[in-house]
């Protein structure tokens, strides 16, 4: 199999992003005629001015320099009803519990309201590349039930 070459790869992720070689010369602080000559495959950027490159054209440089996308999986952050707010801020959990009578059994896993609030916490990992964000039906019960002795 054939891998495309750099050049191919900038011109082809800069034309998908619908940026000019002027506009990308000018957000990544190179020169024009820098970029045509990466383009043509005469040379090839330092890997400095490839990382920044490949932020303007929303690629990992190690996407744009070998063509293959990066899967680096991102950390997993175990989320617990102690360390909670540590992470993600408690605003929309409690709004859940905002007038939610809660059994004096506590809140069951099954309850609506955990399946909002891991939607929710599911939302956020979307939002959050650096991290992903894990919790447990269990975990979230308590959370909930907690919150809502605080109001």
């Amino acid at each position: 199999m054939v891998r495309e070459e750099f050049g191919t790869r900038l011109r082809s992720l800069r034309e998908r992003a619908g940026i000019s070689q002027a506009h990308l010369a000018i957000r990544s602080g190179v020169d024009q005629d820098d970029i045509s000559r990466w383009e043509r495959n005469l040379v090839t950027p330092k890997v400095a001015t490839a990382e920044r490159l490949a932020d303007i054209l929303g690629v990992t440089a190690v996407e744009l320099l070998t063509g293959r996308p990066d899967y680096s999986p991102r950390p997993a952050l175990r989320l617990t009803a102690d360390n909670f707010a540590d992470h993600l801020p408690t605003k929309f959990a409690m709004s859940l519990v905002r007038g939610f009578v809660v059994p004096t059994d506590g809140i069951d896993v099954d309850d609506w309201v955990v399946d909002e609030l891991l939607a929710w916490v599911e939302l956020q990992n979307e939002r959050s590349p650096g991290v992903q964000y894990e919790m447990s039906r269990l975990v979230a019960a308590v959370l909930l039930r907690r919150l809502a002795s605080e109001r």
